[in-house]
């Protein structure tokens, strides 16, 4: 598990990369920004910090924040007075918990809270209207609040490697989500209702404990990779046609005997795994011919 979070923390930080360009200086301590006016990108990242000194507070101009891999066991509140952050990372920290006074950072774009020791969102997350990505992958959720649905502008948001069961009843309003990672829960069954998500190009479930695939399949038309591998799923609907975007689906290591004749429908799926099942030799032929354009390990 260790090896696929460091493949996915290195796709996920892309972002804060790119808000990292050559023609906005980067600053490495609170003193160096101190000197210069409006700075706007600071990189505290391995600095071995306890905490944050309240002096950077002064530096209200700032939009790009990293403390990744210190030694911070809270968000300190000096951080949360800077109200023109667009970018800020947490990412390999000891925090347990996000503080109400997150709504302060109303520009905020990238959220990076993975691998700390989350166990509680507030129900202020809701006032994060330009949120648009959200890592909180690695930590210990056991539940999330109806707030985040009011967090319109999400397109990513990661909940891999956490302890959900399942999601609120709104959840299915965050209708610019694109990227939804799930994986390394404890999900035992799904809502039809909580995929209803018409721009999603991503939908990792991963290492849960699912017996069925039973959603609305009409509404992920966007859909491009689906990830089921490693749970307890014996059949999927005939209604995966729907996903005619499709291009990888893996399915390894959970307890399919065959696939729905309308397979075929997938034009656009160019991956399919599916090791670690029980497929007949007879079954395998029928779903390479199924699928003649698709790279296929059995």
């Amino acid at each position: 598990m260790k090896k696929y979070y460091l493949l996915l923390v290195w796709v996920t930080l892309s972002f804060s990369q790119k808000e990292n360009p050559l023609k906005k200086i980067v600053y490495y301590s609170i003193e160096e920004a101190l000197q210069v006016k409006e700075p706007k990108q600071l990189n505290l990242r391995d600095h071995n910090l306890f905490y944050v000194a309240s002096n950077i507070q002064q530096l209200q101009s700032l939009e790009y924040v990293n403390l990744m891999r210190n030694h911070l066991d809270k968000i300190d509140p000096s951080v949360l007075t800077l109200t023109q952050l667009k970018s800020l990372d947490l990412n390999q920290n000891a925090i347990p918990f996000i503080p109400k006074e997150i709504e302060n950072l109303k520009a905020i774009e990238y959220l990076n809270l993975a691998s700390n020791k989350i166990n509680l969102i507030p129900e202020s997350i809701a006032k994060l209207k330009n949120l648009k990505q959200l890592i909180l992958a690695v930590n210990s959720l056991s539940y999330i609040p109806e707030a985040l649905a009011n967090c319109k502008s999400l397109e990513l948001l990661e909940l891999n490697s956490n302890q959900l069961s399942y999601l609120p009843s709104n959840f299915n309003q965050l209708k610019q989500l694109k990227n939804l990672q799930l994986g390394y829960n404890q999900f035992n069954e799904l809502d039809e209702n909580w995929f209803q998500f018409e721009n999603l190009q991503v939908l990792n479930l991963e290492y849960n404990q699912l017996r069925s695939f039973d959603i609305d399949l009409s509404k992920l038309k966007m859909l491009k990779t689906l990830l089921l591998n490693n749970n307890k799923i014996q059949q999927f609907p005939n209604a995966i046609s729907n996903l005619r975007n499709l291009e990888l689906l893996l399915i390894s290591d959970n307890q399919f005997t065959a696939l729905p004749e309308s397979i075929q429908d997938l034009k656009n799926l160019r991956t399919l795994v599916a090791t670690g099942n029980n497929f007949s030799k007879e079954e395998q032929e029928r779903i390479k011919k199924a699928l003649p354009n698709c790279q296929i390990y059995f």
